[in-house]
């Protein structure tokens, strides 16, 4: 369950007045040395029992019903709601407290009010919405509720994708428990239909919970611009129950993919493509721009096959978390994108990391990112000859905050591999060099080789011309293909 911020409640209960609410519910005060006096809606009194102290902002019954406290308190007598929606209440009309007011029964004389089944905030949609137009809805509410939560924001600012263009591009949302308020009562004939369509969408469990309650809320829209698929991340993980999912998506198979828009309008031909979305995001918010996720190691969908043969992808640079399954994911990609003729390149980060982690731990994130990037190793796929090593136009990060206008570089001179000989960047010249510049030996610690770890490794496959080298020493690699006796290119 999501917990309401103290800042918040203590925002409330300073900035609301206590006052305004009881006289709004149609009780008449009267000045009384430092106190407000009336009579008590809450029960039948005759004389003035109600007590209210505008200085301490509470309100107090000396009479039958002994009930007081603050704002708060005040509108779940009042409206007959739980601590939770009260809340909600009064930060959807605060400071304007005149519709929440007019909307107590008590502001009909009806006397004691009991538990309501009375809608109090908009209904999210109309029920005879389309699946695609009440999606939409459900996302909105959640961006909504994300700018107003400091826990969810916090959550951002430490994975360092807290940038407020990736906020409002990704539509980023905080699923917070309060989308039920916005569906009316399940006894209602819009209540039962909402919740019965949101159940099939799968954004409401059978349960009547919320799916996705306590998570960063990441929409994947497909290609007409609809979502197709909701990724959710925990925020609060340290107060999860053993065994409950940190990683959340919508029931069925994945539908779309991230970042399809801004992939689509900047008419990239070179991607790089991440594990998970909070990598991505990361990669995004620091200028890299080319960039979507996949669906875990073996999440590559239908849909990420029509992006590629829309946009006539020509490279990609596997960017997966640097382990096994990062590895063997990235190699079953490989021969996948290969088979459709793109080529392949391995982001080689230190071992056991992923792109978020690099990111966060880096003083310069930005460099940092966009030196694994552009000393990705080739993978795939195998045609005999290891392709020159290139300018990738992916790990040219942009400003952030401006439209992306990626051309793909030329690739530069090839860079022979020689037995013994050390690997050397391609020479790029400065003039057309336009990321961030090369960071000198002196000042780069290269990717730490866990302990125990043995130092390297040579695999030598084939035979005659088809003969093909690696190297791997620590996490890092070079590879060399077969044209002759005693050569390597």
């Amino acid at each position: 369950m999501a917990r309401i911020p103290e800042e918040v409640l203590a925002r409330l209960k300073a900035e609301v007045s206590v006052a305004r609410l009881v006289q709004g519910c149609g009780v008449e005060l009267r000045s009384q040395g430092k106190d407000l006096v009336g009579r008590c809606p809450f029960h039948e009194d005759s004389t003035p029992s109600l007590v209210v102290t505008p200085g301490k902002n509470l309100w107090n019954c000396l009479g039958a019903c002994r009930r007081g406290g603050g704002p708060i308190d005040w509108v779940m007598a009042a409206q007959g709601v739980s601590f939770r929606l009260a809340v909600e209440l009064l930060a959807q009309e605060s400071p304007s407290l005149s519709t929440l007011a007019q909307a107590s029964p008590l502001a009909a004389g009806v006397g004691p009010v009991g538990k309501s089944s009375s809608r109090k905030l908009p209904l999210l949609a109309d029920p005879e919405v389309s699946d695609a137009e009440l999606a939409a809805a459900v996302i909105e509410h959640y961006a909504a509720t994300l700018v107003a939560s400091p826990e969810a924001l916090g959550f951002l600012g430490k994975r360092g994708i807290d940038h407020p263009e990736a906020i409002t591009t990704f539509r980023l949302g905080f699923a917070n428990r309060t989308l039920g308020y916005r569906l009316g009562h399940s006894a209602t004939k819009a209540g039962g239909t909402l919740r019965s369509r949101l159940q099939g969408l799968g954004f409401v469990r059978e349960s009547g919970h919320e799916h996705f309650t306590g998570s960063l809320v990441v929409p994947v829209f497909d290609e007409q611009g609809n979502v197709g698929e909701v990724y959710g991340r925990k925020v609060a993980e340290h107060r999860l129950r053993a065994g409950t999912p940190v990683h959340l998506y919508l029931p069925g198979p994945h539908r779309g993919v991230l970042n399809h828009a801004g992939l689509v309008a900047a008419g990239v031909d070179e991607l790089i493509i991440t594990e998970s979305v909070i990598d991505a995001l990361s990669l995004w918010c620091n200028g890299f721009r080319h960039v979507t996720a996949c669906y875990g190691t073996s999440g590559w969908t239908p849909d990420h096959d029509t992006l590629v043969d829309r946009l006539a992808v020509k490279r990609v640079l596997v960017a997966f978390d640097a382990d096994g399954a990062g590895d063997k994911g990235a190699t079953e990609l490989a021969k996948t994108l290969g088979a459709r003729g793109v080529e392949c390149y391995r982001v080689e980060l230190p071992r056991g990391s992923d792109i978020n982690e690099v990111a966060v731990g880096a003083k310069d994130a930005r460099a940092a990112l966009g030196r694994f990037l552009r000393k990705a190793a080739w993978i795939g796929p195998s045609r005999g000859l290891v392709p020159a090593r290139s300018s990738f136009a992916a790990a040219v990060p942009v400003p952030v905050g401006e439209v992306v206008d990626a051309v793909a570089a030329e690739p530069t001179a090839p860079t022979e591999l020689i037995p013994g000989a050390k690997e050397e960047p391609a020479v790029v010249d400065e003039a057309e060099q336009s990321w961030p510049a090369p960071v000198v030996p002196e000042t780069f610690s290269p990717a730490r080789v866990p302990e125990g770890a043995s130092l390297g490794e040579v695999v030598v496959t084939g035979a005659g011309s088809g003969v093909e080298l690696r190297i791997v020493v620590g996490n890092r690699s070079w590879r060399g293909a077969g044209a002759g006796p005693g050569h390597l290119l």
